[in-house]
């Protein structure tokens, strides 16, 4: 267990999770439980064109209803990844109506992409 994770998201945070890879793309040391040992190698191509941090838009982890957005970097054959959840009312709201959409049996499948704008 990689103690600096550990510290990192205590500077950040209950909102974060952190995510480090082998140089198989497996995830070893997390913040998050339930990803240890899950396979990122599905987006191998994508990690190797990194030449800079990559940021997600917000998406839905349908596992959980939350609303994630992605920061990730590629060095030393590893992948660091930091997530931040959204706990928002708004977002709650958002969740709930997923929740109920869900449930229904005719949708078999849903992939939500949130973005945020902010107008001043």
């Amino acid at each position: 267990m990689n103690k600096d994770i550990f510290e990192l998201k205590e500077k950040l945070g209950e909102n974060y999770h952190i995510y480090l890879t082998d140089k198989n793309f497996i995830i070893r040391d997390t913040t998050f439980k339930y990803d240890k040992n899950f396979s990122l190698a599905f987006a191998k191509d994508y990690f190797l064109s990194h030449k800079s941090i990559k940021v997600s838009p917000p998406i839905c982890e349908m596992a959980t209803t939350d609303f994630i957005s992605f920061s990730d970097s590629y060095q030393n054959n590893q992948v660091l990844q930091i997530g931040y959840v959204f706990n928002s009312p708004i977002i709650k709201k958002l969740k709930s109506e997923l929740n109920k959409i869900q449930q229904n049996t005719f949708i078999k499948n849903i992939e939500l992409i949130l973005y945020i704008l902010s107008l001043n």
